[in-house]
C-alpha cells in the first residue's frame, strides 16, 4: 500500500515537474507572484520607517526586487538579450521615478478607492514599462511597445486586486501579482513572436 502511494506521489512530482519545464508563461507568473508580492511589502516597509525619502527608496527597491526576479525567468528565453544587470537598474530606476507620481495620485484613492488604484497602478506600471522599454527597444523595435501596453494594464488590474483584498488576504496571497504575471508575460510572447525588423 505505501508503495502505491509513494509511486503515486512520485507520478504526481514528475508531472509537475514537466509542467513547470514546458511552460514559460506559468514559471513567468509565479515568478511575478513572488517578485511583486516580496517589492509591495519591502516599499510599504521603507514608506512607513521613512516616510517621503522611503516611498523614494521604496519605489527603486520594489522595481529592483521585481526585476531581479524576473530576469531570472527572462534568461530562459533564447531572443532574450538584456541583460540582468540592466533589467534590475532600470527596473530600480523605473520604480523611483513612478513613486511620487504615483503618491499625488493616492488622493483620488481617498475619493474612491477602485478608480484610485486602478489609476497608481496604471501610472506605477505604465513608468516602469516605459523605461524598460527603451532596453527592448532595440531587439524587438515597434513590438517593445506591447510591454509598455502590458505593463500599463498589468498594473491597473494588479493594484485593486492587491489592495483591496488586503482585509482577506496578505498581500502575498492576493491576485494582483498573478494578474500581472499572466498580462506581461503574455506581451513577452507576443513580442517573441513578432518578425525581427
Amino acid at each position: 500500500m505505501k508503495t502505491n502511494w509513494k509511486t503515486r506521489l512520485e507520478q504526481i512530482q514528475d508531472s509537475a515537474l514537466a509542467i513547470w519545464r514546458r511552460y514559460w508563461l506559468l514559471r513567468w507568473t509565479v515568478a511575478n507572484m513572488l517578485a511583486w508580492s516580496l517589492a509591495l511589502v519591502a516599499a510599504v516597509l521603507l514608506l512607513q520607517l521613512m516616510g517621503l525619502w522611503g516611498a523614494i527608496l521604496g519605489g527603486a527597491v520594489a522595481g529592483a526586487i521585481a526585476a531581479f526576479i524576473q530576469s531570472s525567468t527572462l534568461v530562459q528565453i533564447k531572443s532574450w538579450t538584456v541583460s540582468r544587470k540592466r533589467w534590475i537598474i532600470w527596473g530600480a530606476v523605473g520604480g523611483a521615478l513612478a513613486t511620487i507620481p504615483v503618491y499625488l495620485l493616492g488622493f483620488v484613492a481617498l475619493f474612491h478607492a477602485q478608480i484610485g488604484l486602478t489609476m497608481m497602478g496604471a501610472m506605477f506600471g505604465g513608468i516602469i514599462g516605459c523605461v524598460q522599454y527603451h532596453l527592448l527597444q532595440d531587439d524587438y523595435h515597434d513590438a517593445a511597445l506591447w510591454w509598455v501596453l502590458a505593463s500599463i494594464i498589468g498594473g491597473m488590474l494588479c493594484a485593486p486586486l492587491t489592495f483591496t483584498t488586503a482585509l482577506i488576504l496578505p498581500v502575498i496571497g492576493s491576485l494582483g501579482p498573478v494578474v500581472f504575471g499572466l498580462v506581461t508575460g503574455w506581451a513577452i510572447i507576443t513580442m517573441n513572436r513578432q518578425p525581427a525588423e
